[in-house]
C-alpha cells in the first residue's frame, strides 16, 4: 500500500507511483484530499504555484469556479491519472 497525502499528482510524483506499483507490487494508491485547500483557491485566481498549475488550473473550472467542489475535482483529476497506471484507486 503508497499513500501520498497531497491534493495534485505532478509528474515526479507520478514517475515514484508508476515504480510503486510495477517494481514493487503496490497494488492501492490512497489519494487523500481536503476541503479549503490553499492551492486551489490560488488557482481559481491564476495564482497557482508552476509546478501544480496544470492540474489545479483545471479543477476550478471543472467546479465553475467553486472553489470549496474544486478540491474535490482535484483529487478526481489525481485519481484519473493513476488509474492510468493500472492502480487500484
Amino acid at each position: 500500500m503508497a499513500c501520498w497525502a497531497r491534493n495534485a499528482v505532478i509528474e515526479a510524483v507520478l514517475d515514484s507511483l508508476s515504480f510503486a506499483e510495477k517494481s514493487l507490487g503496490v497494488r492501492k494508491i490512497y489519494v487523500i484530499g481536503h476541503m479549503r485547500c490553499g492551492a486551489v483557491a490560488l488557482a481559481a485566481q491564476d495564482k497557482a504555484p508552476p509546478s501544480l498549475a496544470p492540474q489545479l488550473e483545471e479543477a476550478p473550472r471543472r467546479a465553475s469556479y467553486d472553489v470549496r467542489r474544486a478540491g474535490l475535482e482535484v483529487v478526481c483529476i489525481s485519481c484519473g491519472k493513476l488509474r492510468a497506471l493500472g492502480a487500484e484507486v
